[in-house]
Order: structure tokens, then sequence, then C-alpha cells
């Protein structure tokens, strides 16, 4: 599951994650996110505040989280990667909402579902403050798993050279990692943090509308011309993430497949919506 680290760009309030802001314009936040919105509250929702930003999470991020990691043979792992999973997204989570409060901005967060966002009212903020809140949680992500890295290396001695090389990258020794941890839950959860934290990262950087990085490409193409750089920015998503998904199910990763070939139709039919030339509904872009 991909989690928080997949981001939604938002008119009217506008919010990062995988889900955009509590409308205050229905119509405006319908034409930048086309399918996700704030989650509904229920009476199973926890709900707290850290740093003075108010979080929401909804019971079915504890649902879907428990789906795509429950361990049978061992439960205890099904514990562990929930909470590497509550941490990562929320501190991805806070990476926005920080950068949010920086330009001033009153931001909330929520987890739910397939992952997270963080919603403020983004039209308040120029350009460069906009680029820099969409950066904060991608960026914040980064930072955990840089500090991971550093706490391992301090207590255990294991290099972020042989820590990468647990998953194929570089020239370490992944075993020499992987053995010197004494506790395969501790393993685990490191393990966990830095696949998360880093890879999870990279994808959400992807040019495809919801992610971060589809975001970033949007406020760019469309600072200039909002019709014709928002449709663009979809024409974008459409191919790199239906690219995504037949590389996916070369290598039968079916809820990769699933998930970024849910984004590709997402994007077309958005592409779809604003063909034109900018008449009717999609006629001012965002």
């Amino acid at each position: 599951m991909f989690g928080a680290v997949l981001a939604s760009s938002l008119g009217g309030p506008k919010g990062e994650g995988l889900a955009v802001a509590e409308p205050e314009n229905p119509e405006a936040e319908r034409k930048r996110t086309m399918l996700l919105v704030w989650p509904n509250s229920t009476p199973y929702d926890l709900r707290f505040r850290l740093l003075g930003v108010p979080v929401q999470v909804h019971p079915g991020f504890w649902a879907i989280g428990i789906l795509f990691g429950f361990n049978q043979a061992d439960p205890k792992q099904t514990v562990v990667w929930i909470a590497v999973l509550f941490l990562s997204i929320l501190w991805h989570e806070m990476g926005h909402a920080i950068a949010a409060i920086a330009n001033g901005l009153r931001p909330k967060v929520a987890l739910y579902w397939m992952g997270g966002l963080c919603a403020s009212d983004r039209n308040q903020v120029p350009l460069a403050g906009n680029l820099a809140i969409i950066l904060g949680g991608p960026g914040a992500g980064f930072v955990l798993g840089l500090l991971t890295l550093l706490v391992a290396n301090l207590t255990l001695g294991v290099t972020p050279v042989d820590s990468l090389a647990l998953f194929g990258l570089g020239p370490g020794d992944g075993s020499r990692a992987a053995n010197a941890f004494d506790n395969r839950y501790v393993f685990s959860f490191f393990y966990s943090m830095i696949f998360i934290n880093f890879a999870w990262t990279l994808v959400n950087l992807l040019p495809v509308w919801s992610l971060d990085g589809g975001q970033f490409l949007g406020e760019i193409l469309s600072s200039r011309d909002p019709y014709r750089g928002m449709r663009q920015t979809h024409f974008v998503g459409m191919v790199t993430a239906a690219g995504v998904a037949l590389f996916a199910a070369s290598r039968e990763q079916i809820f990769i497949t699933i998930f970024f070939g849910l984004m590709a139709f997402s994007n077309y039919q958005a592409t779809q919506a604003m063909s034109g030339g900018g008449g009717g509904r999609w006629g001012r872009g965002y």
C-alpha cells in the first residue's frame, strides 16, 4: 500500500495527501481532485493535536493497514507494520503542515484508507509557498529515513551502505546489516521505516496527479495558464501512471498494478472532462 506517500492538491482549500480538504467551495474542489474527499467523521475516529495541528485518524486507516500488512504466522509483525505506517504517514503529513504554518496557514491533518492528507487554504499562498508546502511532506519522509539510518549506525554500527544493500542497492552487505539486530521485531521496524520513507517517498514524487509530484507539476504548469497547465498535468499523470501499472503487471505486482491503473484512469477522465478548449465546468481551470 502506498499510504501517505501519495498526495492530492486542491482547489478552494488546498491539501496534500491521498485526499483533499473539506471543501469550502465544492465545485472548485471537484475541478482539482476528481475522486478523493476529506473523510467523514465517525464515532471511532482518533482525534488529537500535534504541534497545534488538529489530527483525525479514520478507522479505515487501521483497516487498510491491517489488510495489507497482516502476518498470520506472526501477528506481532502486523503490530510493527501498523506502528511504522502510522508514524511515517503522520510524519509525512506534518511535514506538509509545518510548511503550511510557515506560510501563515492553519492546516489540519487526516489519516484514512490509502494514506493521509493535510488540508489548508493554499489559495492564499504564492507559487513559491505552494511548492514548499507540497515538498514539505516528501522532505519530511527523507529526513525520517535518514534519522532511522543514523540511529542504526550510532547504536548498532549498521552503515547506510549495508542498510541499502537490504534492498539490493549498492555494494554493501545486507546480511551484515540484518545480523546486527538481535530482535527480529526491531529489525522489522527498521526495515519498514527505510522502505516506506525512501521507496514510498520516491514513488510519491512521480509526476502523477494526485501524488505530491503531480501536484508540484500542476502548480508549475498552471502558473501561467491554469486550464492548459492542468490538462497537461493530467495527461502526463495518465501516461506515467499507465507506464507504472504496465511495469508492475509485468512483475506480477497486483496491488501496484491496480493502484496505478486507477490513477491512470482518473487522469484520463480529467483530460476528457477538460477537453473542448476551456468551456463549461472546466473552463477556468484552477
